[in-house]
């Protein structure tokens, strides 16, 4: 079971690393252009897609955290104005699901982390 548990989490890391990717370039520009938040947005969710890459898990969710926080800065002060608020917000959530996921003893202890 627990070799399941690690081809699982493997696959979820190699699917959100390749399609980050793909994809963070060009929602960051289009967070860029919102204000009051998206530079940070951007600048956390580059930072966040980066740390996973290179499995750093610790500076993932630290970004991951960083970007949620934007993105919850931004609606306070209105509503997100584009649909890459949307897309941040999800891969954040995926950046710190994985971050947690690699930390948490089980993974550790199953070598899921090398």
């Amino acid at each position: 079971s627990e070799t399941v548990a690690v081809t699982t989490l493997s696959g979820y890391l190699a699917a959100i690393t390749a399609d980050a990717a793909k994809r963070i370039g060009d929602i960051g520009t289009r967070l860029r252009k919102a204000k009051p938040e998206g530079l940070s947005a951007a600048a956390a969710l580059a930072a966040a897609g980066g740390a996973c890459a290179a499995g750093d898990w610790a500076g993932t969710g630290t970004a991951a955290t960083e970007c949620l926080a934007a993105s919850a800065r931004q609606l306070d002060c209105g509503n997100w104005p584009d649909e890459c608020w949307q897309q941040a917000h999800t891969f954040s959530l995926g950046f710190h699901i994985a971050a947690a996921l690699m930390t948490a003893p089980a993974a550790a202890g199953a070598g899921a982390g090398a």
